[in-house]
C-alpha cells in the first residue's frame, strides 16, 4: 500500500488528526500534512511516523509500480533481511537510506515470471491465432463480395 494511503487509513482508524500526529511524533504540521498528500518522508521521519501509527516500515510502498519489502519477501519465500541485502547488492531495486524501492517487474523478471519462453511462446501463438481469424474474415468478405457481384450481373 502506498505510504500516503496507509498513513491516511491508519489516521482514520485511530481517529487521529494531523495535529494529533504532530503531537505524537514531534514533527511539524507542514511535514505531517505533506505526508498525507504524498510527500515521502526523509531520514528518520519515516520511522517516527510508522512507529506512531503502528506500521512496519517494510510494508510500505512509495510508488504504484513498486512492491514492499514484505511482499517481495513473500514472493521469493525469503526473509525481509534477505530482500534488503539483495536490493543493497543491486540485484533489483534500489534503496535511499532506509527507503527501499523494489519494482514489481524487476522481481518478476528475476523470478522468471516475466519474459520467460513460455510467455513468449504463448504471445506468438496468440499472434498466429489472430492472423488466422483475420484471414478467415477477409476470405468471407471476399466471398460475399463476389456473391453480391454475381447476383447483380
Amino acid at each position: 500500500m502506498l505510504f500516503k494511503d496507509l498513513l491516511n487509513k491508519e489516521m482514520t482508524n485511530h481517529r487521529l488528526t494531523v495535529q494529533d500526529m504532530v503531537d505524537i511524533t514531534g514533527l511539524s504540521y507542514n511535514k505531517i500534512y505533506s505526508y498525507t498528500k504524498g510527500t515521502i518522508p526523509k531520514n528518520d521521519d519515516l520511522r517516527i511516523v510508522c512507529e506512531a501509527i503502528g506500521v512496519d516500515v517494510d510494508d510500505i510502498v512509495f510508488e504504484d509500480l513498486n512492491i514492499s519489502v514484505t511482499e517481495c519477501a513473500r514472493m521469493l519465500g525469503k526473509s525481509t533481511g534477505y530482500v534488503k541485502a539483495m536490493v543493497k547488492n543491486g540485484v533489483f531495486g534500489c534503496c535511499v537510506g532506509n527507503n527501499f524501492h523494489i519494482p514489481r517487474l524487476q522481481v518478476e523478471k528475476y523470478m522468471g515470471i516475466r519474459d520467460s519462453p513460455d510467455i513468449n511462446e504463448l504471445v506468438g501463438l496468440l499472434g498466429y491465432a489472430i492472423k488466422d481469424i483475420i484471414t478467415d474474415q477477409i476470405k468471407k468478405a471476399d466471398l460475399q463480395s463476389k456473391s453480391t457481384n454475381q447476383k447483380t450481373n
